[in-house]
């Protein structure tokens, strides 16, 4: 006896709608997946941005840094030296009233004075001991002026490195 089969007629009906379902289902997924991706791209582009910001504001901070520390430094090395002033008083007290200066020049770490002194040869020992300079010396010959009959020169001596910087300038 053969068995009839039993007509389901909503049976396409419902195959149909499943498959609507599943392609829904699917859409919705990759939907999902989309909205996921957009906004990873969006958090890595934020990421760019601030980081970009940070090493702006890292390399701004260095500088300041950077920036202080060397006023800091310059500052020692300042309170470290003689002034211009305390050079030339010792200067003043040190020099006899027959010398006449008509260069003086105090920078990069030296001392440099042209004149015309009678008694030229005698003043490195005069200006021997000064806390403020160390090795004074003639520098050249001595000449001698027609006019003032006394001996032009040029002397140069080292402007005194503080006690904490004489490493440093050693090296």
């Amino acid at each position: 006896m053969a068995r009839r089969r039993q007509a389901r007629p909503w049976r396409a009906w419902n195959l149909g709608l499943g498959a609507l379902a599943l392609a829904a289902l699917v859409l919705m997924l990759g939907q999902v997946l989309a909205n996921r991706r957009d906004a990873a791209d969006r958090l890595q582009r934020e990421v760019a941005a601030r980081s970009v910001e940070a090493r702006a504001a890292s390399l701004q901070r260095q500088r300041l840094v950077d920036a202080v520390e060397g006023g800091a430094y310059l500052q020692a090395q300042r309170n470290g030296r003689a002034s211009a002033v305390e050079v030339m008083d010792e200067l003043a007290r040190r020099l006899p009233d027959d010398t006449y200066l008509e260069k003086l020049s105090i920078g990069g770490g030296q001392l440099t004075l042209v004149g015309v002194s009678s008694g030229a040869a005698a003043l490195v020992g005069k200006l021997e001991g000064a806390r403020q300079w160390r090795a004074p010396a003639l520098s050249g010959a001595l000449q001698q002026d027609p006019r003032t009959r006394g001996d032009r020169f040029t002397l140069v001596a080292q402007l005194d490195v503080p006690a904490a910087e004489a490493p440093r300038a050693a090296r």
